[in-house]
């Protein structure tokens, strides 16, 4: 049995006044629902951190496949032939992911900069 937390009476549950102050004893929410909406965001936001990280290091191994195998092809016939032309777009596309990474690393700084300040109530 609840009691008011205005004089301490004992109320029955789901009564909206108590019967000896007069006091509203509708419980609040302690958390409007946006807060419980946004910390279950941040759970989710702080298990896909890795996501930066693997990009970027399949952009880095893109980028040393492809030198490895224009290396080995000029070593091998002396000339660079039209396997060149992929090779480079090969490379290309690993710096685009390594700046992608670091493009998604650097915004989830920032976000979890924002996660850190609205958990402290700032």
């Amino acid at each position: 049995m609840p009691f008011c937390p205005n004089c301490g009476n004992k109320v029955e549950k789901g009564t909206k006044f108590c019967p000896e102050c007069g006091q509203e004893l509708i419980e609040k929410a302690s958390n409007p629902a946006w807060i419980a909406a946004m910390q279950e965001r941040i759970k989710y936001a702080r298990q896909q951190n890795l996501f930066p990280t693997i990009f970027t290091v399949m952009g880095a191994i893109a980028i040393i496949a492809s030198s490895v195998k224009i290396i080995l092809e000029f070593e091998t016939t002396g000339a660079l032939q039209w396997n060149l032309f992929w090779s480079v777009i090969q490379i290309s596309g690993g710096v685009v992911m390594i700046a992608g990474g670091i493009g998604l690393w650097l915004s989830d700084k920032k976000i979890r900069k924002l996660i850190d300040r609205l958990e402290k109530g700032k």
